[in-house]
């Protein structure tokens, strides 16, 4: 057989495992439509320097945490529609800053939503006050949350950490709702905006911060993850929700380093895109949708191995 043929057979064979490889693996990866399974499945949606979290629990009961910034609204609603979403069991506005609300009022006004849960501060801005009023136009429940408040959704377990205190001045960071969701072994924390004084409060409250998710409280900035906290939390993955080259230099390289030292994977929607992750409840597999910054394929981390999604390389590899 000459070279030719080999190398023929060879592009035929990889091109046949990639075919097999995306039947095996993408039921798992993309929940497209309601299916019965034990996956919870959590989205960091890359909206840039904003913050959005879609949850969807094994029943398909969807829990919506934040909503991108003013002009985010169609990668928002986009990426829900793409998910077959009609319907919001919660929506969490962890604080009313624009880069949490922005999508805030077409989000309520497009999907039927059940419940709000929000702090009990409210914030003088027009993105604000249409999103309070739609809330009240379509009735919806609306919860202030106390820390300690416990709410069971579909074999999900979600604890309110935060905030502990009422009063923080003006500072409507200090005000964001934390939230720790279980579901069987695997754990993930939620931080919004929180800052360094409501790690504090955490810690000395005694409230169980060791996680395998860490999201990293304000876009990483150097207000947030604090040394102390970090090493309560001690997580497996660390994930940022940032904008590529935006303005405040997020993450902070303290904080980078500060997530390095306590061994923490560290994903980021800047570089990564919008971040997949999914549990059965003993194991946390996370799927990216960008190249990383440190190798030049596309990457499933799978339960704790690498596994190389060769959608981004059959073609050329094919092709030369």
């Amino acid at each position: 057989m000459n070279t030719k043929n080999k190398n023929v057979i060879i592009k035929l064979s990889i091109l046949a495992a990639v075919v097999l490889i995306t039947f095996a693996v993408k039921p798992l990866l993309f929940k497209e439509t309601s299916t019965d399974n034990n996956y919870l499945y959590v989205y960091f949606i890359n909206t840039g320097q904003s913050d959005c979290i879609l949850i969807t629990t094994p029943n398909d009961e969807n829990i919506l945490i934040d909503s991108g910034d003013n002009g985010d609204e169609d990668i928002v609603l986009g990426f829900l529609e793409d998910k077959k979403i009609t319907k919001l069991e919660y929506v969490i506005f962890t604080h009313p800053h624009s880069d949490h609300i922005g999508g805030g009022y077409e989000v309520v006004s497009s999907f039927d939503v059940d419940n709000v849960i929000m702090p009990d501060i409210e914030n003088d801005t027009k993105t604000y006050k249409s999103l309070v009023d739609e809330i009240d136009e379509k009735n919806i429940k609306v919860t202030y949350p106390d820390d300690g408040d416990i709410y069971n959704i579909d074999g999900i377990t979600m604890t309110i950490l935060s905030p502990v205190n009422s009063d923080y001045g003006t500072n409507m960071n200090e005000y964001s709702i934390v939230c720790r969701l279980d579901y069987g072994e695997s754990s993930f924390l939620f931080t919004g905006d929180a800052e360094a004084v409501n790690e504090e409060e955490m810690i000395e409250a005694g409230y169980d911060l060791d996680v395998d998710v860490l999201k990293v409280g304000h876009h990483g900035s150097s207000s947030s993850s604090t040394k102390e906290f970090l090493e309560a939390v001690t997580p497996e993955y660390a994930v940022i929700l940032c904008g590529k080259d935006n303005s405040y230099n997020h993450p902070n390289d303290d904080t980078l380093s500060k997530l390095e030292e306590v061994s923490a994977e560290i994903y980021r929607t800047d570089i990564n895109g919008t971040i997949t992750m999914y549990s059965d409840g003993k194991t946390i597999t996370v799927a990216l949708e960008k190249k990383t910054a440190k190798n030049s394929e596309y990457y499933i981390i799978w339960a704790g191995s690498i596994l190389p999604n060769i959608y981004y390389n059959v073609i050329s590899i094919y092709c030369k």
